[in-house]
């Protein structure tokens, strides 16, 4: 006869919230879903129409019975394109991205650098003599007032 000991052990075991860089991520797409509809102010059913899928598709991935697939995640990118992709598919920062300074400047705009002083030194010597066998086709002045003249030596 075969005499044998086990041993039982139990562990109980509990999942904590992840975290990254101290902020809760929340674990699924179904959640950062609903942000969208709430901050957008719709339903799921408006939503899978915006996008164009069917609104059986929305209602199983809110389930948790089916996750996205690329191409709705695209379809979700393209019609909400101030969607943050990161977060969409990670949960990583915030849902919305964050809107860039546009600058509008032009060829003739003076550089601009903060809190430094930029000397801009004219250089007003032409070469005396073209190198090698090279001449002058054309010369271009720009002048403060925006405008410009061409030369062409002939």
């Amino acid at each position: 006869m075969h005499n044998s000991k086990s041993l039982v052990i139990f562990v109980n075991i509990s999942v904590s919230p992840i975290t990254y860089k101290g902020k809760h991520m929340d674990q699924g797409i179904a959640s950062r879903l609903q942000v969208i509809f709430e901050r957008e102010g719709i339903s799921a059913s408006i939503f899978a129409d915006k996008i164009g899928v069917q609104r059986s598709a929305i209602s199983h991935i809110l389930s948790g019975r089916n996750k996205p697939g690329f191409d709705l995640l695209q379809k979700i990118i393209a019609k909400f394109p101030t969607i943050n992709t990161e977060w969409l598919i990670t949960g990583l920062g915030d849902p919305y991205k964050q809107p860039v300074k546009q600058i509008q400047t032009t060829l003739f705009d003076p550089p601009t650098v903060q809190n430094q002083s930029v000397e801009v030194t004219p250089v007003n010597t032409m070469p005396s003599q073209p190198e090698g066998n090279r001449t002058i086709e054309r010369i271009v002045i720009f002048y403060s007032d925006k405008t410009f003249e061409t030369y062409n030596p002939q």
